[in-house]
């Protein structure tokens, strides 16, 4: 029995983004050889998540707001799992073709709100991965992702760090999109009290990663804009060079906040 959309109630006043949003971020977002590669390598949330994951291998895996499938893809492409996907972005039939293209043929995208999902199953790994910023109220989102969770099961939640360091660059540079995010989201304290609430043993809390910047705001003229990016790309080259340097995984600099639970 397949899962399906429950009747869309009236939407929290407290989402910072909208379906518009993400259709024009991800159009044409399509997912080549090149470009798996290429995230591999930047997605070092993976390497410290990968460990947990592993212990649930071959089994049923939901990713939530899950377009284009670039998350999936770098999971999926190391580890064996039965994917599944929710979005409600007009982009979301990227997520089965991007994951096809990449050699992943098993995967099932179910494209609607997540609030309104009724799953046909409970999952195995519940996961997510720059979901949860954008939500005023983040705890509601996280509960989402326990909903969908069989008992015993894992709960796996990526968030970007424009705390500290980022902060800076993204309030120079990609002011547009800061606001999109709520920065309450990227401290441990959230996690910490969301598993302490829902029965939850943390077993990885943690930043991750070395300095990387990313970002831009496209709006204004074309002049402001070119200098925007002309500036922009050497801040990232020179945040790169020192990344290098600086220690890793730490709070300060790290681009990522990865958790990991499990439902008890």
């Amino acid at each position: 029995m397949g899962g399906r959309g429950r009747s869309p109630g009236p939407r929290p006043a407290g989402d910072l983004t909208t379906a518009q949003y993400w259709g024009e971020r991800q159009s044409g977002a399509a997912l080549t050889p090149k470009k798996l590669a290429e995230l591999h390598r930047i997605s070092e949330w993976f390497d410290a998540v990968r460990p947990y994951l592993a212990e649930y291998e071959g089994q049923r895996l939901l990713e939530l707001g899950c377009s284009p499938g670039y998350a999936s893809a770098v999971i999926c492409t190391q580890l064996r799992f039965q994917p599944s996907g929710v979005d409600f972005s007009p982009e979301a039939g990227l997520y089965p073709v991007n994951l096809a293209a990449v050699g992943v043929k098993n995967a099932t995208l179910y494209p609607c709100d997540i609030r309104d999902f009724s799953p046909p199953t409970l999952y195995d790994v519940v996961c997510s991965v720059g979901l949860v910023e954008h939500f005023s109220e983040p705890k509601s989102m996280l509960s989402e992702h326990s909903r969908l969770l069989r008992q015993g099961g894992l709960m796996v939640v990526v968030v970007p760090n424009f705390r500290k360091v980022p902060f800076l660059y993204h309030w120079v540079f990609d002011r547009r999109d800061l606001v999109r995010h709520n920065l309450a989201c990227m401290e441990p304290r959230l996690f910490e009290d969301f598993s302490r609430e829902h029965g939850f043993q943390i077993v990885l809390l943690r930043h991750v990663g070395r300095l990387r910047l990313w970002g831009l705001d496209a709006s204004g003229s074309r002049f402001g804009f070119l200098l925007r990016r002309c500036l922009a790309k050497l801040v990232r080259e020179i945040g790169r060079s020192v990344g290098y340097v600086l220690p890793a995984n730490h709070p300060l600099f790290a681009p990522f906040l990865a958790y990991v639970g499990r439902k008890l």
